[in-house]
């Protein structure tokens, strides 16, 4: 239902945005998808909803793409032997997924992302396998070749 009105609005200089949020809900029992998740708004882990969201904009206008769920839905024993939950799919691997699908139906230059996003892995498949460009926080311990390279390590 987005697809087409994405087509009205594209243009040569559209983006995908994409965002990851928690919303807390501290009074609800854990479950798959509500866990205890680190938010950097208020630098602490939270019990809530974690969630990463795609948005296209073009033109002063925006329109939400995608949703997907951060759900821990493993179990796995941490470094002081307390049993915690962990996700099957990492939320990198989400937004993989979700750029792969924006690429296949709809037109944008660039995909723009927080620090969380920017690793080598990410950049390699905006540029690689979606052909497009990238604008990316980066955390200040990051290396950055300025000479083109085939393969970003």
């Amino acid at each position: 239902m987005t697809k087409p009105m994405c087509h009205e609005i594209s243009g040569n200089d559209a983006v995908l945005i994409f965002d990851d949020s928690v919303e807390e809900k501290k009074y609800t029992d854990s479950s798959d998808l509500i866990e205890w998740h680190f938010d950097h708004t208020v630098g602490r882990s939270v019990k809530g909803v974690n969630f990463l969201t795609a948005l296209y904009h073009n033109n002063d206008m925006s329109l939400p793409i995608g949703v997907e769920y951060v759900k821990k839905d493993r179990r796995a024993i941490n470094k002081k032997g307390k049993l915690i939950r962990i996700s099957s799919v990492t939320k990198n691997e989400l937004f993989r997924n979700m750029l792969k699908q924006a690429c296949y139906n709809i037109h944008f230059k660039y995909v723009l992302a927080d620090s969380w996003f920017s690793s080598a892995a990410n950049i390699n498949f905006v540029k690689q396998t979606c052909n497009n460009d990238f604008i990316f926080a980066l955390k200040d311990n990051r290396k950055v070749a300025l000479i083109p390279s085939l393969n970003i390590k």
